[in-house]
């Protein structure tokens, strides 16, 4: 492939009605910055072969970007003042001021803003408000209550915002269930036994060992400590599996890694059956990755076209007048093809090696047959 030069480039996006904000083109590959005409105060990235190949142009006017007025809503809604005057990404860090705390600049990214987290000085002024009242609290229980309780229960919205990060649902399984719990990659206990060392408390076992200041100290060391490591998402079945195959004592995220590796190959396949049978949900990636291979497309261009549906949490991938929907059936991804809308095959694929199961397949025709 020839090297285009900087003003073909320029005049590409100018073609578009973008403005090209660098001096100088490097290859198809290096990402580069442009602004929207419809959308002036945001600059955008992108690089020139999925500009061309793709025809990805600005974000915010397909929908899938906010725009710095749309961020400025957002928080306002919430009592803050957002001071940025654009807006690049998720994971920028952006000024804010609280109306309750004008004096302070605050900084935050919008997916921190999106999970729930808000005005720091609010929060501890909330949090120290529930210390003064700890003894109306059913914790406190006549100050013999064991402090690993209090502990423990201290870190609720610790559990919410690692449940908003994974859109409240299983972080394997991809489903939404009334029996999620909070996996700790790092054992509580062994984050509390730290944080109690750290401090000297190590040999102190009871609340009324301790006075306000003490545990206020804990509590706030404690927060620092999980806020390390955000907690994840499980199915309570699943969470189970995990620690009777890792044990409950001294878990680290290693081990977590390995497991999540081996969940997405599809080791414990058929484990979990729900009302419909053995139905095991995969992550987005493998589905992508068959759709992929089916079609030809790299997975960039599939990511953005497949979204999920159907209560059994598969994915559909929809390109031009075609449609492929897949999800977990019999133990097999289970994948339907449409073209215009209308039903043309049903294929069945290994979870690992995406080969055909023509068994599956001779089964299914098979029971359509008799019926």
């Amino acid at each position: 492939m020839r090297k285009f030069t900087y003003e073909e480039v320029k005049i590409s996006f100018e073609d578009r009605g973008y403005e090209l904000l660098e001096n100088e083109y490097i290859s198809t590959r290096v990402k580069m910055r442009f602004r929207c005409p419809k959308h002036p105060n945001d600059e955008q990235i992108t690089n020139f072969d999925q500009f061309m190949r793709l025809g990805i142009g600005c974000t915010c006017c397909s929908g899938n970007k906010k725009s710095i007025d749309d961020l400025k809503v957002d928080f306002e809604k919430r009592g803050f003042k957002l001071l940025e005057t654009k807006y690049v990404n998720a994971r920028e860090q952006m000024r804010y001021i609280c109306k309750k705390h004008p004096n302070n600049i605050n900084y935050m990214s919008y997916d921190s803003f999106a999970k729930g987290n808000g005005c720091p000085l609010c929060y501890n002024e909330i949090k120290s408000e529930k210390l003064k009242n700890s003894e109306n609290n059913p914790n406190w229980n006549g100050g013999i209550t064991p402090l690993s309780n209090v502990l423990r229960n201290s870190i609720k919205e610790w559990k919410k915002i690692s449940l908003a990060k994974y859109g409240f649902r299983c972080a394997l399984s991809n489903e939404w269930s009334d029996d999620i719990q909070i996996h700790h990659p790092k054992s509580f206990e062994t984050i509390r036994d730290e944080v109690m060392k750290e401090l000297g408390f190590y040999e102190r076992k009871k609340l009324d060992n301790y006075n306000q200041d003490e545990i206020q100290l804990i509590l706030e060391k404690l927060e620092l400590r999980n806020e390390e490591i955000l907690g994840i998402p499980l199915k309570k079945e699943i969470h189970i599996l995990f620690h009777k195959l890792y044990g409950r004592k001294n878990n680290t995220p290693q081990q977590f890694d390995e497991f999540k590796n081996r969940w997405e190959k599809g080791e414990f396949v058929g484990l979990f059956p729900n009302k419909d049978g053995i139905l095991m949900n995969l992550p987005k990636s493998k589905y992508v990755e068959l759709f992929s291979l089916l079609t030809g497309h790299t997975k960039s261009f599939v990511i953005r076209n497949t979204r999920e549906f159907g209560e059994n949490s598969g994915f559909r991938f929809i390109f031009g007048k075609q449609t492929y929907q897949a999800w977990i059936k019999n133990g097999r991804i289970h994948c339907e093809i449409f073209l215009e809308n209308a039903y043309q095959n049903t294929w069945y694929f290994d979870f690992t090696s995406y080969e055909i199961d023509w068994d599956s397949i001779e089964r299914e025709q098979a029971n359509k047959l008799k019926r």
